[in-house]
């Protein structure tokens, strides 16, 4: 059973599985095996998982399915499409994810831009883009060392796992495209991997290529030929660039009561010097 995928997901009532199909319509299939299917994580939200071919290994597989989605343009192609076509109420996200999380990437598209958010090898980042315009970008070390809660390569009596993984949760979290995808689309990791199987078991509708997926001879010696190029952190630099913070309002300082500044023109009566009584900090 593997836990890798690369999938369209979004809302029955956002988006349309027909929508997607005709976009990838004019495509020439690369490897054999390559397709695109179509089934429903939930009665409310739908899948379409790409699967990029028949590969000797999952791993290469994958790789080939992120440098498509990522690198390529097939991610954000159907929202091109709707732009286009004058279409701007749809919302639709695309996920890639490998075992053990060490892979994780979503990209949110909209009528008016994108969001995303990555976690790959103890990097994050995130990225807010509306008309054209960066709302929001970081790019942080998500990194915990276990070392701090009492992990030693000899020993690990004292360590506190608990508490080490509430910490890296709690670093990961402005990145995890799982979380924000539940908050969102209201499905867990587990449920679209169960979708998943479910497309691997033909159970699903295949939107691309027309007809199933091919398998001819020139398709297969594409499989062996070239490398993978799943593109790696930072994946939003040139959006990052332009991005700036905003300012933090200066803190008004808090004017003194009425009373205190008249205790503060007078001694008080029992001191010694003249000095005033000392005023709050604002």
């Amino acid at each position: 059973m593997s836990y890798l995928f690369a999938a369209y997901l979004w809302k029955k009532q956002e988006y349309a599985p027909l929508t997607l199909g005709s976009v990838w319509r004019g495509a020439e299939p690369r490897f054999a095996g390559e397709e695109l299917v179509h089934v429903a994580v939930t009665p409310k939200v739908m899948a379409a998982f790409y699967f990029s071919g028949n590969f000797s290994t999952k791993s290469e597989a994958f790789a080939y399915a992120c440098e498509t989605m990522l690198l390529d343009g097939w991610a954000e192609s159907p929202a091109e499409e709707r732009r286009e076509a004058g279409d701007f109420e749809f919302r639709y996200f695309v996920w890639l994810s490998s075992d053990m999380f060490e892979y994780d990437v979503a990209v949110s598209y909209d009528g008016a831009g994108f969001e995303g958010r990555a976690l790959i090898d103890g990097q994050g980042e995130r990225v807010v883009v509306d008309e054209g315009v960066v709302k929001d970008y970081e790019l942080a070390n998500t990194h915990v060392d276990p070392a701090e809660f009492g992990a030693d390569g000899e020993d690990d009596e004292h360590f506190d796992e608990d508490a080490y993984s509430e910490a890296l949760s709690e670093r990961e979290k402005p990145f995890s495209p799982g979380g924000w995808i539940y908050d969102v689309l209201g499905v867990s990791r587990q449920q679209v991997i169960l979708a998943l199987h479910k497309a691997w078991d033909e159970k699903g509708k295949t939107l691309w290529p027309e007809g199933g997926a091919q398998d001819t001879p020139e398709l297969r010696k594409e499989l062996e030929a070239g490398d993978s190029c799943a593109p790696d952190l930072p994946m939003w630099s040139e959006w990052g660039e332009q991005y700036v913070p905003k300012e933090k309002p200066a803190e008004k300082p808090v004017p003194a009561k009425k009373n205190a500044r008249a205790k503060e023109a007078k001694p008080a009566k029992k001191a010694k010097s003249a000095k005033p009584a000392a005023r709050k900090k604002s």
